[in-house]
């Protein structure tokens, strides 16, 4: 999480998080309080599209993997085929 939060503030000299008192507490009247970031809309923004991008690599990968293994099946079939050709071509 850190990498999506410290490339927002890196141009920031101070100022990160905003504190909203939220009153007391009703069993033991404690203080309250909300800690938020500043850009919160901006954080999630750049966490969502950096799982975006996570996620879609992940389908390339699994995408390319599947064509790959046909591609391997068919030049193994490809290299029989050619070896029993020769076979017979030497065995005439």
């Amino acid at each position: 999480m850190i990498n999506v939060i410290a490339p927002v503030f890196k141009d920031r000299k101070g100022g990160y998080t905003r504190i909203i008192k939220t009153g007391k507490r009703v069993g033991d009247r404690a203080s309250t309080a909300i800690l938020e970031f500043v850009d919160l809309e901006k954080i999630q923004e750049l966490d969502k599209a950096k799982k975006d991008a996570k996620i879609a690599g992940k389908k390339v990968k699994k995408q390319s993997k599947k064509i790959e293994e046909p591609k391997r099946k068919l030049s193994l079939i490809k290299e029989k085929v050619s070896s029993k050709k020769e076979s017979k071509s030497k065995s005439k």
